[in-house]
């Protein structure tokens, strides 16, 4: 089993539940040795209260887990970073805010900041602008560990060429920057859909990961938890690496093998 996770949220992004001691005591439980809590990172002129904190909540965050860490670092290591939604005229923030944290997470979940949701409408004119996006971000040495790269999913009903190419370009650039690539267990939980080509994760997508495959990037699987609970689901690992044995992937389990910022 993977003995750490770098995908976590808190209560703060309006979309998760629980206070921060119980995720990392369910950690504990659960056998995890190196923890990660990567909340949504708040933006200045960008805020909903369902999806990310306020810039007036990120001090607290941050004190809170470092708090943690001390408390606990007898029986876990725990990392403090953010997952990020990557838009060109925020460069200077993104390396500000990198230069406090451990590690940074890229989840594109937003085409812009006026609340354009990948995960509600993708066309193919909208995966351009993700690709352009990510590639930005990982350009810019800003990504440490890339997140549900195949999330736009959510977004369609098919697959397209674009599609696959998109996924494609990402994998290579994760590749040639040594950036983990995540198989979201969040994505596992949600089950199998119904497309004209079969029943499928939406995300990890079946045809998505084909072409990952042709890749090669180093994988890791990410809880993605939005409640504590969520840490003691070992099941979904197992569901995951079944549907990783159809390929010939690099699976890392161990947190010291996986040479991301944090205290590697």
């Amino acid at each position: 089993m993977q003995d750490f996770n770098l995908h976590m949220h808190t209560k703060r992004c309006g979309h998760a539940r629980g206070e921060d001691e119980e995720y990392v005591l369910r950690a504990i439980e659960s056998g995890f040795k190196y923890i990660g809590f990567s909340d949504h990172l708040p933006y200045v002129d960008w805020y909903r209260p369902s999806h990310r904190m306020h810039v007036d909540e990120m001090e607290d965050y941050l004190s809170s887990v470092e708090s943690l860490r001390k408390k606990y670092k007898d029986q876990i290591e725990i990392l403090i970073g953010f997952e990020f939604e990557y838009f060109d005229d925020l460069l200077s923030y993104y390396q500000e805010i990198a230069s406090r944290v451990d590690y940074m997470v890229l989840g594109q979940h937003s085409k812009n900041r006026d609340d354009y949701e990948y995960d509600q409408q993708c066309r193919d004119e909208d995966l351009l602008v993700y690709r352009k996006q990510v590639l930005e971000a990982i350009d810019a040495g800003l990504v440490d560990y890339m997140a549900h790269v195949d999330y736009f999913m959510l977004g369609r009903e098919e697959i397209s060429p674009l599609c696959k190419e998109v996924v494609k370009d990402i994998a290579w650039a994760c590749k040639e920057n040594d950036i983990p690539m995540e198989l979201n267990l969040k994505g596992i939980s949600y089950g199998l859909k119904d497309y004209s080509y079969g029943k499928r994760y939406i995300y990890p997508h079946k045809e998505l990961w084909d072409i990952i495959d042709e890749i090669k990037p180093k994988i890791v699987l990410g809880y993605d938890a939005h409640y504590p609970d969520m840490l003691l689901k070992r099941e979904l690992e197992e569901e995951a690496r079944e549907f990783l044995s159809n390929y010939d992937l690099t699976l890392i389990d161990s947190y010291k093998d996986l040479k991301i910022r944090g205290r590697n």
